[in-house]
């Protein structure tokens, strides 16, 4: 697998440790550039496993969407709007989604729901991401792109926001 893509395909991998395991979290800031390196394939499979192992607890527990599964979006709000600005050329799914994972952290931060030091550690862990370099001229037409996105309903946008790392919450706005 070229670096790019295995570099992209962590970002699912660390949303599920942003939004629900802090211990899965650890363990891919700790082993990042082992991960990238190939080092060792069991890393890989363990990521892997424990990624698939909490998107079926969290669609288990909530089938319908109705706010749970939710969590499952973190990031791609954003994200899916920066591919669509980008005429889904420019990024890989997976850099996109670090861009929005990024740019989530803006807003709790602002409320004071995320203590200083798993802010710190996010934004941290969300720059290991080697991304293209990105440049929005006409932040209207992104938040167009966010208006169309499934979360918007009834004239409000649902973020999935964290708490703290390994606990998201939504928020509408």
């Amino acid at each position: 697998m070229p670096k790019r893509e295995l570099n992209a395909s962590l970002a699912e991998a660390i949303k599920y440790g942003l939004i629900y395991d802090r211990d899965l979290f650890d363990y891919l800031v700790n082993n990042f550039h082992d991960i990238l390196a190939l080092k060792d394939h069991t890393m890989l499979e363990k990521i892997i496993l424990r990624s698939c192992e909490i998107k079926g607890e969290v669609v288990s527990q909530d089938v319908n969407e109705n706010e749970l599964r939710m969590i499952l979006n973190f990031g791609h709000t954003v994200g899916h709007a920066i591919e669509a600005y980008f005429d889904y050329k420019k990024l890989l799914h997976g850099e996109a989604i670090v861009y929005g994972m990024q740019w989530h952290f803006i807003y709790p931060k602002k409320m004071g729901n995320l203590k200083e030091t798993d802010y710190t550690k996010a934004v941290d862990a969300l720059s290991l991401f080697a991304l293209p370099s990105l440049a929005i001229e006409d932040e209207n037409k992104l938040i167009d792109f966010v208006k169309r996105d499934k979360k918007f309903k009834e004239s409000q946008i649902r973020f999935v926001l964290i708490s703290q790392i390994g606990n998201a919450t939504i928020r509408k706005k």
